[in-house]
């Protein structure tokens, strides 16, 4: 190991904002649900969340979702804080690269003089003997490699999290922007309509109209966010969710207004949609925040022993008899 440098390299710390993600969906999910089991009037089944922003303890609804918008924007510059920091493979890779003895790379040479073949080295020989011109009609030509590889074989592990981290990025952009929507829809209360609040006839306003466009920007951002965050797999099924229950609600409170069907279930459908888009974007910032521990470089391990000699070599002399 070269002198003066160290064994042990600092964690990078995450951002102490990551989990306000979880703080806003938790709020939004209590404050909701208590504040409509509580309003005289309300039904969760059928009325929507904006509409706690109308009535006499209206403020509450307001006061919920721009907190909730405020602590979005914190978490989506956390977010893009934590994806600008070295990872741990990155880490790992640079000071390995950096901090190995000259004896690793000596053994590096040898492992892959090792891996070529008897053939290999007479091929080798009889281009360097006769020349480069030189050709064995009896010897088929050898195919080359046409996939990028690394020196060991394998995808170099520095591009994945490249690839994470810019993944990232993308997701606390859409945080961001569904963040601003959120803080729109707060701004710009909803028209009064479903029976709620209780006797006050239904009316369409400019005001509302653009609180119902907000908050289609609450749901196609909060989806672009769900699909940047946390495993693919997962994400693309919450993403599913979501759109199943928003497209569910959106036909059925149309239904209701026009009275077609009255009494649907839109309500429910609409937290549905909300609740686990804001779970799983908040459990993404919680994961974030602590990575596991055993990806992050420590001490160094000892030199490993030595390799055994390429096979198809020159054997051994043997000791002579006494």
């Amino acid at each position: 190991m070269r002198p003066g440098r160290p064994t042990n390299h600092p964690r990078p710390r995450p951002s102490p904002a990551l989990p306000l993600g979880a703080l806003a969906a938790a709020q939004m999910i209590a404050v909701v649900t208590l504040d409509g089991a509580t309003r005289p009037g309300y039904d969760p089944w059928r009325n929507w969340v904006s509409q706690l922003a109308l009535g006499p303890q209206g403020w509450q609804g307001t006061l919920n979702m721009t907190l909730c918008s405020l602590w979005l924007t914190l978490y989506a510059l956390a977010l893009h804080h934590h994806s600008r920091q070295p990872t741990p493979t990155a880490a790992t890779d640079r000071h390995s690269r950096t901090d190995a003895p000259d004896h690793h790379r000596r053994t590096d040479r040898a492992s892959l003089a090792d891996r070529r073949s008897p053939t290999d080295a007479a091929d080798r020989h009889s281009r360097t003997t006769a020349g480069d011109d030189a050709v064995d009609p009896a010897r088929p030509p050898r195919s080359r490699r046409t996939e990028p590889v690394s020196r060991r074989g394998a995808a170099h592990p520095r591009a994945d999290a490249a690839l994470a981290a810019k993944r990232l990025r993308r997701g606390a952009r859409w945080v961001l922007a569904c963040a601003l929507s959120l803080a729109l829809t707060a701004a710009l209360p909803t028209d009064p309509g479903l029976g709620f609040p209780p006797g006050t006839p239904p009316a369409t306003t400019l005001v509302g109209q653009l609180h119902q466009a907000a908050g289609i920007l609450v749901y196609l951002t909060g989806l672009q966010a769900t699909l940047h965050l946390g495993p693919r797999t997962y994400a693309r099924i919450v993403a599913a969710v979501m759109t199943v229950a928003f497209a569910a609600a959106t036909t059925l409170v149309l239904l209701d207004a026009y009275g077609v069907w009255p009494g649907t279930p839109s309500g429910l459908l609409e937290r549905i949609a909300l609740f686990t888009g804001l779970a799983w974007t908040g459990a993404a910032g919680l994961t974030s925040a602590s990575p596991p521990p055993e990806h992050w470089p420590g001490p160094k391990s000892p030199p490993p022993p030595a390799h055994d000699p390429p096979q198809g070599g020159p054997p051994e002399p043997e000791p002579p008899a006494h």
